[in-house]
């Protein structure tokens, strides 16, 4: 077994684990460049897979793809400042409880990772981190 197929299914495991602590309650992702490509593409899979979403970009507000509802929350802003990462988080954690899932699609933001990061323990920066390093490595063409 190749050692990127290994790690997913860590992850995976890790995942179900955690998710099996949080029985009916729905995931929350942050997407970061949601309002086209490839974030907008995420955006739309989350929420048809039962996900709580919080959107970024520039003028998500100005979407004609997407509309606010009680499963989505549009946050305007430029996610390489720091204020805006903060807005993101709080918006997830006021609106949904918690945050499971971040995807910046767009950017890769450190300042996203500084504004979520501490408040959440080492176990959970480490997954996430893992996890999105994991999947970036991953060649998804096959």
């Amino acid at each position: 077994m190749n050692s990127k197929a290994a790690q997913l299914r860590e992850i995976e495991n890790e995942e179900t684990k955690a998710m099996s602590t949080n029985a009916g309650q729905q995931q929350v992702a942050i997407v970061t460049g949601a309002s086209s490509g490839l974030g907008l593409g995420i955006t739309r899979a989350l929420l048809q897979r039962g996900f709580r979403v919080v959107a970024n970009s520039r003028t998500i507000s100005k979407s004609k793809e997407l509309k606010p509802s009680a499963d989505l929350v549009l946050v305007d802003g430029d996610i390489g400042l720091k204020e805006t990462a903060s807005k993101v988080a709080e918006a997830a954690v006021s609106h949904f409880g918690r945050i499971d899932l971040i995807s910046d699609a767009l950017t890769c933001s450190s300042t996203m990772r500084e504004s979520i990061f501490p408040s959440h323990s080492r176990n959970i920066r480490r997954r996430i981190l893992k996890r999105t390093s994991t999947l970036m490595s991953l060649d998804t063409s096959s």
